[in-house]
């Protein structure tokens, strides 16, 4: 009689949001028709529109520790990618400004996401931190200099357009700690897949949770 329970909310806890689900080692967000192999060491984090966030398993507790990667998609009004990217980086140095970050460079290549041509777009910006006090003291008096400490951010987005819609994976860090992980964002995107058929694939696995569950209410009855 356990064995169904035991194997009925391992199925409930692959579910995500009613719309995507754990395909064994996959993310799958059928709504928008893609997949992917979220990054050994990574877990989602939180749901975004269209995709979620994923967080290291053991980063630090502290909320400023800079390290993230997020997959979304959504409707796009525009299927050209050099379009879509003139738009992007005046966006986001919109959104890094706002964040004390000052954008000092962009760099731009040509790049395949899901078997589709891509754009892979670098920011390198650094951030003021925090304040850093100095003292000296001189015959006349103790003098205090007051200044920041300025750490490289560095931004990567990848991003393709597929049938109107935008997909679009970031991934963002302190430079030490980008360049430590970056090739666990790599991987990601190696797995990530564009597919009508996926979306069908999702809905016969759901029909059949439906079935499973439909032939196995007599276990929850008293």
């Amino acid at each position: 009689m356990k064995k169904p329970i035991c194997l009925l909310f391992f199925i409930i806890l692959c579910l995500w949001n009613d719309c995507s689900y754990a395909d064994v080692e996959f993310m799958v967000f059928p709504e928008y028709n893609y997949k992917f192999k979220p990054p050994i060491g990574w877990v989602a984090d939180k749901p975004l529109e269209g995709g979620c966030s994923l967080v290291l398993i053991n980063s630090p507790k502290d909320k400023d520790f800079p390290l993230f990667i997020s997959v979304r998609a959504g409707a796009c009004s525009t299927n050209n990618l050099d379009e879509y990217a003139t738009t992007l980086i005046s966006a986001n140095k919109k959104g890094l400004f706002e964040r004390m970050i000052q954008v000092n460079e962009v760099k731009e290549v040509t790049a395949f996401l899901g078997g589709y041509p891509a754009k892979d777009m670098l920011y390198i910006g650094e951030g003021a931190v925090s304040a850093k006090t100095k003292s000296a003291m001189t015959k006349e008096a103790l003098t205090l200099f007051i200044g920041t400490e300025n750490i490289p951010i560095l931004y990567k987005n990848v991003f393709t357009i597929k049938d109107g819609i935008i997909y679009m994976l970031e991934y963002g860090g302190r430079e030490e700690e980008f360049k430590k992980h970056e090739n666990e964002f790599n991987d990601l995107i190696k797995s990530f897949m564009i597919n009508k058929e996926i979306r069908n694939q999702a809905e016969e696995s759901f029909r059949k949770f439906q079935d499973f569950m439909s032939s196995h209410k007599a276990v929850y009855k008293k």
